[in-house]
């Protein structure tokens, strides 16, 4: 059996068992499998190697799954009397500082001690006294397991910490360095970055944005500052600001660079350089964090030396995936990161592409332009699936900022030991570097696709892989006839799928409501919300859901910053109507506003009277009125009826009183004798609050429960019935 044939063979079992164990299948029938394929494995030896790494895979999930800091995380009590550990990563922040750490003892309130091996994410106020390897005694620590998302679309930071074996956070009254030190390479390649941390901010400390563009291409950054993330995103350059295997390759570059003066040792010893670059390659590995694609990049990188100190050629897509057999089995599930998949699909299209278009011997631009052509296409499909778009004025951004980042980084490097000769000219080329990121960001197209189809990926795929590895005849129509099959097959699901009608009620910070039916969706939100809120949370959980065609806009709070949200939803939701109060139309700054702002788009807009009811997207919308610049509304789904009150005053408490809800969701409320006379005439099932605030007392009990968006938001599904209401991070 030939190398890559044995490589893939174990790859795809690997893969199998992965697959099998995170659809939390009964361990029996997970064994079973794998032990089925043994018994046939004395027969064929490929069978042998694909069930030996679908067990691998299943062990090794299990083991992920039943990490120590899991265990410990449902073992903990709500409060930690005391407890010692060691310190092995530190994030500053303003006004506290995330310290990672491994917590090794802990004391109990009898005084007696256990002992645990796990992590945990401890905030403390005066983090920035330890450094990576420290060890520390914290007292009366409040602990919690990591927070589920408050808001569908949000970043998933609970799922983030535990794929790195993090389960819980806490918060201690005290915490103190204690004497010793534990000293590792993985410690020191930490304390390296942040004494480089702190020299890059010394060197670029009147130049604020520049500094942030160092560190995030030099060192890497777990969160990029957002001017970056937002022009790297629309011009199609943001891989360029995560640290990646390209990172990896300039950095190889400026370790050539040090070793051209030693050529002549280099021509006499030949397994010098890539002993050391090696040592030096990981060790700026666990300078970065040792991030996914870094270390897929080294890994690759590591067997490339192995080959040459053992004077063997060692094949590229072979190293791809070795890398990717060695990340899987210490972290299995780590396959479904999007970097994971991004970095791995990214050095197969420039691997290939080499090899389609002879890369190596053509002239620098175009092989630059090829290769990042390839790399581009490679990761395509991914980027639709888990993004939904794509700039295509990247395809030629990075023909420019490519090279770019290359000098820059070498620049920096240099510069850090050579600041008097190298920073103006350094500071000169960030310059540039940002006002062209700016300046492109804002002339880039948008090309958004909203399925999220998992065998269309697979399919261009496989078409993508035929195209750059011509396989035999028969090989191609096998190829293309399964995963056409696989594609008509969910194609034609996708279709029958019905979207679930629901609600939910999201965490911002202002009262709101969307309502999700097959009609298309409605939007109660306020006129002035943050882009971040609209454009990062609420656009992509629309897109998930399928529900993007927004039938109606209900505005629930009005201010002079009146068309904010609805630019901010236009950017990635359709739109098709407005409904605002009449009353709008006796305000002061009326018709500036029609001059400028409901003019702009003719038939956007529709003012409705109090009172009225106006059927929308399957669902019955009554306006109750305007009070305090707040909106109230009820919102009817057969005979469920939902109240969405930002505030109650005299005049909206008057409107309800003898009313029954199903669903109350109130923002804020006035104390007067004549809210409470009216309140207390109100009858409602479930209560919807932004917090347990005072203010809240003078309401009703509800006859159900009352939900608190300041924990999570409240989802409510419609077609059970009659209806179900929950937190959504349950």
């Amino acid at each position: 059996m030939r190398h890559n044939d044995k490589l893939l063979l174990s790859l795809a079992g690997l893969l199998a068992g992965i697959l099998l164990a995170c659809r939390e299948n009964p361990p029996l029938i997970l064994f079973l499998i794998p032990a089925s394929l043994l018994t046939v494995a004395f027969l064929n030896r490929k069978a042998l190697l694909f069930a030996v790494f679908m067990f691998a895979g299943i062990f090794s999930s299990y083991l992920a799954a039943g990490h120590p800091s899991a265990r410990m995380a449902d073992r903990i009590p709500g409060i930690i009397p005391a407890a010692e550990g060691e310190i092995l990563e530190l994030k500053p922040h303003n006004f506290s500082d995330d310290c990672v750490v491994k917590i090794k003892k802990i004391y109990c309130v009898s005084g007696e001690t256990e002992s645990f091996s796990g992590k945990m994410l401890i905030k403390a106020a005066y983090g920035r006294q330890f450094t990576p390897g420290d060890f520390f005694y914290a007292e009366n620590i409040k602990t919690r397991k990591i927070p589920a998302p408050k808001n569908p679309g949000d970043f998933d930071y609970r799922a983030f910490m535990n794929r790195r074996g993090i389960y819980i956070e806490g918060k201690p009254s005290s915490i103190i360095k204690l004497p010793g030190r534990r000293f590792s390479p993985a410690v020191l390649a930490r304390t390296a970055r942040m004494h480089l941390c702190r020299r890059v901010e010394q060197l670029l400390a009147y130049h604020p944005e520049e500094k942030e563009l160092v560190e995030t291409l030099l060192l890497g950054k777990e969160k990029i500052p957002g001017f970056l993330k937002e022009a790297g995103i629309k011009s199609g350059t943001y891989h360029l600001l995560v640290i990646s295997g390209l990172h990896v390759a300039f950095i190889i570059l400026f370790l050539k660079m040090l070793f051209i003066p030693f050529g002549n040792f280099n021509n006499s010893h030949p397994k010098f350089f890539p002993s050391a670059a090696l040592i030096l390659i990981w060790f700026y590995a666990g300078i970065t964090g040792f991030k996914t694609p870094v270390v897929r990049a080294v890994l690759m990188f590591t067997f490339f030396c192995a080959g040459e100190i053992a004077e063997r050629d060692i094949d590229g897509l072979h190293s791809i995936m070795a890398a990717m057999l060695v990340l899987l089995l210490l972290k299995p599930y780590g396959l479904f990161d999007a970097s994971f998949q991004l970095s791995f699909a990214a050095a197969a299209g420039i691997i290939l592409a080499c090899r389609r278009f002879n890369l190596l011997n053509r002239n620098f631009m175009s092989g630059l332009a090829l290769s990042s052509l390839s790399a581009q296409t490679a990761v395509l499909p991914l980027i639709f699936y888990h993004f939904g778009t794509f700039y295509p004025a990247g395809l030629l951004n990075n023909l420019f900022f490519l090279p770019f980042t290359g000098i820059i980084i070498v620049l920096s490097l240099i510069t850090i030991v050579f600041p008097l000769v190298f920073l103006p000219v350094l500071t000169i080329l960030l310059s540039l570097f940002l006002k062209g990121l700016t300046v492109s960001a804002g002339f880039s197209p948008t090309l958004k696709f909203s399925a999220g189809i998992l065998p269309a990926v697979i399919f261009y795929c496989a078409a993508w892989l035929v195209f750059f590895k011509p396989a035999q005849k028969t090989g191609r129509v096998v190829l293309y006839s399964a995963a056409g099959a696989l594609l008509l097959l969910n194609i034609a699901g996708f279709l029958r799928a019905k979207t679930p009608e629901k609600a939910y009620f999201p965490a911002f910070g202002k009262t709101s409501a969307v309502f999700i039916a097959r009609g298309g969706s409605l939007a109660f939100l306020a006129d002035h919300y943050k882009k971040q809120e609209i454009e990062n949370i609420l656009v992509p959980a629309l897109h998930k859901e399928r529900a993007s065609r927004i039938s109606g806009l209900f505005y629930t709070e009005t201010s002079f910053n009146h068309h904010g949200t609805l630019n901010s939803l236009l950017g990635g939701a359709k739109l098709a109507r407005v409904y605002e109060p009449a009353s709008m139309r006796n305000s002061s700054v009326f018709p500036y506003m029609n001059s400028y702002y409901y003019q702009s788009i003719p038939g956007m807009f529709e003012f409705i009277p109090e009172g009225s009811v106006l059927p929308a997207a399957e669902f019955e919308v009554e306006l109750l009125g305007e009070e305090n610049s707040c909106i109230a509304y009820v919102v009817r789904k057969g005979k469920i009826s939902m109240l969405i009150a930002p505030y109650i005053g005299e005049y909206v408490a008057e409107k309800i009183k003898n009313r029954r809800f199903s669903i109350a969701c109130i923002g804020n409320i006035k104390k007067s004798p004549g809210v409470m006379r009216n309140i207390n005439k109100v009858g409602y099932l479930y209560l919807i609050l932004p917090a347990g605030y005072k203010k809240f007392g003078i309401l009703p009990a509800p006859r159900g429960a009352t939900f608190y968006l300041n924990y999570s938001s409240v989802k409510v599904v419609f077609d059970k019935s009659p209806f179900s209401i929950s937190y959504l991070c349950e």
